[in-house]
């Protein structure tokens, strides 16, 4: 058994050993990984500066700092496995953590040179498609601008162009009333405030001035002048009305005996002659047609009358209105020199609200008028732009061919280069496009962040681990069992706990074995003595007992366990027996 031991240590040792140079071929290639961008970088810087200018001082600096930190990096990746051998080794906790925490920061660089050297190669890989994809990308756009541009070759004609025009010079006109009115408004506001300022200057001169009540009585009399003829002119038309009214009664009158005299004059006969009866219907007529003339000559009489009668009113009333007005002049004089500087201040304020506001105006229909002519302007551009585009139609409809026919062409080569190209090939089928020339920069940079991530975490991470788990393969000291330490009380308790519900679960777990009494079946000899004459003999005889046997019976129980199903108690067993 120990021999057994030792071999099996003897060749865990040999293959941590190997484990150990595995690590350290992983972390000399990449030490050999840094050191190679590095190198690449001081090359760039070089012939950056080579092209340009010449190398001075500042140049060469620059080209020894753009490899000098890579190549810091790259030796730096070679004291990973000592700081693993060191972390696994060390007994006090303060170093086993200072190691693990460089080991950390070094497997950070590790994974940031590893992810460096895959977007390195990824770029060089992507600079051929990336060419090939923005001649695409412009050729995309030409077209997309070729076809705007027959799109409103198609969707407009002159005559609709035209009548846009008159809908914005519509507008534009509108436009124009509202802000002309909405300035006209906001002027005869303040123009109303002045003149409200100036009636009640007026007014309270007014009530200062006519302390008798000349003003009320001027006001009066000129209304009773009005109402004299306004009373006159409504007496004619009264009487004017009733006259007609009675005329009109009149003449129907007439027409219907002219009408009976005809009828009657066409049954005339030598007894009642035509004479005899145009008489009988003329003393009818008479009187009416001399009432008629009677009321027209009323009518003249009475209107002659009635507007003698206002005359003398109006003549009555207007010398009382002479006395009042001069009453009220003189009256007013006192006071008038006051009224008249006042108001001439209020009107002095009028005019300067129209000088305000008439460069206002002058500036409004200024801008309309420069808003037409541009309106004029581009119209008369967009009518030229359409005519030419209608000129250039089949041009442009060729050159669209000819454009789409390219990009085909381009779109194939982006293919051909993209199947060459993992991540292409991924990112297309992730993202479901039909074509690589459809995969998106941002795409194409979360795919490519989880790819080089997972390898370099990877690549970081291995070579540590392998020298961890070599180190741990040859440590003897790993194959012996630890230490068995004191448990607590509670321990103690949580382990009884768990060992009562162990136990229950196998007790469940065991098969049910029943024992059966059964009946076995047996043959019995029976010896046969034939009787001779002679002395007496004894006879023994054999009498069958029944014998018992315990036979086992298994009852079949379901389990996941493999052999429980046959175990048996065999010390059982054979006491059962």
């Amino acid at each position: 058994m120990e021999a057994t031991a030792q071999l099996q240590i003897d060749l865990n040792k040999r293959y941590g050993k190997r484990l150990v140079i595995i690590a350290w071929i992983i972390e000399v290639i990449a030490a050999s990984l840094g050191l190679f961008i590095g190198l690449y970088g001081s090359y760039s810087a070089y012939a950056l500066y080579s092209e340009n200018e010449e190398l001075d001082v500042g140049a060469w600096a620059d080209v020894y700092i753009s490899g000098a930190a890579f190549i810091i990096i790259a030796v730096v990746e070679l004291t990973k496995i000592p700081l693993v051998l060191g972390f696994y080794r060390a007994k006090v906790l303060v170093w086993r953590l200072m190691f693990l925490g460089t080991l950390i920061l070094l497997i950070v660089v590790t994974f940031e040179t590893m992810f460096n050297g895959l977007e390195r190669s990824y770029s060089n890989q992507e600079a051929r498609i990336t060419l090939i994809k923005n001649d695409w990308k412009a050729k995309k756009d030409e077209l997309d601008n070729i076809e705007i541009r027959l799109a409103e070759i198609n969707e407009r004609t002159i005559e609709q162009i035209e009548e846009e025009y008159n809908i914005k010079l519509n507008e534009l006109n509108e436009e124009k009333i509202n802000q002309r009115r909405a300035l006209n408004a906001e002027k005869q506001g303040e123009l109303d405030g002045v003149e409200e300022k100036i009636r009640q200057v007026r007014d309270s001169y007014t009530i200062i001035s006519d302390a008798d009540g000349l003003e009320e009585t001027v006001k009066s009399l000129r209304a009773d002048i009005e109402k004299a003829s306004v009373d006159a002119e409504n007496k004619i038309a009264t009487a004017e009305e009733n006259t007609a009214n009675r005329v009109s009664e009149i003449d129907i009158r007439i027409d219907n005996l002219i009408t009976q005299r005809e009828e009657a004059m066409e049954d005339a006969s030598i007894f009642n002659t035509r004479q005899t009866i145009s008489s009988r219907f003329d003393l009818q007529i008479g009187p009416l047609e001399r009432e008629k003339l009677s009321l027209q000559r009323n009518l003249e009489q009475n209107k002659i009358r009635i507007e003698n009668e206002r005359l003398a009113r109006i003549a009555t009333l207007e010398e009382r209105l002479v006395v009042a007005q001069e009453e009220l002049k003189i009256s007013k004089g006192r006071g008038q020199n006051r009224l008249e500087e006042s108001i001439s201040v209020f009107e002095q304020e009028q005019i300067e609200i129209e000088d305000k506001y008439r460069p206002l105006f002058q500036n409004l229909e200024k801008d309309f008028e420069e808003r037409k002519n541009n309106l004029n302007a581009q119209l008369k551009e967009t009518k030229r732009i359409q005519n030419v585009g209608e000129t250039n139609r089949p041009n442009l409809e060729e050159k669209r061919n000819e454009i789409r026919e390219q990009i085909i062409v381009l779109q194939k080569d982006i293919d051909e280069q993209a199947a060459k190209t993992q991540i292409y090939r991924f990112t297309q089928r992730i993202y479901g496009h039909e074509t690589a020339a459809e995969v998106k920069p941002e795409e194409l940079r979360t795919i490519t962040s989880i790819w080089f991530g997972s390898i370099a975490l990877v690549a970081a991470l291995v070579g540590s681990m392998l020298a961890l788990a070599g180190y741990v393969l040859q440590d003897p000291d790993s194959y012996n069992p630890p230490p068995k330490k004191r448990s607590s009380y509670v321990t103690g308790f949580f382990r009884t706990i768990q060992g009562f519900f162990v136990a229950l679960r196998r007790r469940l777990r065991e098969p049910v074995i029943k024992i059966k009494k059964v009946q076995v079946p047996y043959e019995v000899t029976v010896e046969k003595i034939k009787e001779v004459p002679g002395p007496e003999k004894v006879v023994y005889k054999e009498v069958p007992k029944e014998i018992i046997k315990n036979e086992i019976v298994y009852v079949p129980f379901n389990t996941t366990e493999e052999g429980t199903i046959m175990k048996v108690d065999k010390n059982k067993k054979n006491k059962d027996e």
